[in-house]
C-alpha cells in the first residue's frame, strides 16, 4: 500500500521542481504573516487583509513546487540563495566587528575606551622601540639592559636599551 503511494507520488513529481529553499522561505513568511494577522485580529477584533498576502505566498510556493520549468525555478532559487548568503555574510561581519571591539559598544563617544587589563600589564612590562630602517614599532621587554632586536618587518638587527 505504502509503496504504491510512493510510486504514484514519484510519477506525479517526475520532471517537476519540488521543494527548494525559496519555497521554504515563502511558506515560512506566509506562516509568520498569518500568525501576525491572527494575533492582530484577536487584539483588535477586526479581520485585516494580510491573510490575502499569506494565501498569495502559499499559491506562489505551490506553483513553484509543481512547475515543470525547472530551469527558471532553479534560476529563481539561485538568486534567492545568493541574496540570502549576502545577508547572512553581512550579519556575520557586523557581529564579528562588534565581538572584536567590545569597548566601542554603548560608550560615550567623547571618552576614550580603557584598554583591557592584559594589554595594560603588557604595556607595563614592555617598551616600544622604532626600527631605524623601516620605522616599524616593536615591543621589547623592560629591564633587560642592552639587547639586540630583530625587526619582523624588514629583518634589520639593531641594539637598544630596554
Amino acid at each position: 500500500m505504502l509503496d504504491k503511494l510512493k510510486n504514484e507520488y514519484k510519477a506525479i513529481m517526475f520532471g517537476r521542481n519540488g521543494m527548494d529553499s525559496l519555497n521554504r522561505a515563502l511558506l515560512g513568511l506566509a506562516a509568520i504573516i498569518a500568525a501576525l494577522q491572527f494575533l492582530y485580529s484577536l487584539i483588535s477584533g477586526r479581520v485585516g487583509g494580510m491573510y490575502a498576502a499569506a494565501i498569495g505566498l502559499v499559491v506562489v510556493a505551490v506553483f513553484r513546487f509543481f512547475s515543470r520549468n525547472t530551469y527558471k525555478r532553479g534560476a529563481e532559487n539561485m538568486m534567492f540563495s545568493q541574496l540570502w548568503a549576502g545577508i547572512k555574510q553581512r550579519r556575520a561581519a557586523s557581529r564579528a566587528s562588534q565581538a572584536a571591539n567590545p569597548y566601542r559598544q554603548n560608550q560615550n563617544p567623547y571618552r576614550t575606551p580603557k584598554p583591557p587589563k592584559a594589554e595594560k600589564d603588557a604595556q607595563r612590562r614592555t617598551k616600544v622601540v622604532v626600527c631605524q630602517k623601516c620605522g616599524q614599532k616593536l615591543r621589547v621587554p623592560k629591564g633587560k639592559g642592552k639587547i639586540r632586536v630583530f625587526c619582523k618587518n624588514c629583518g634589520e638587527a639593531f641594539e637598544t636599551k630596554s
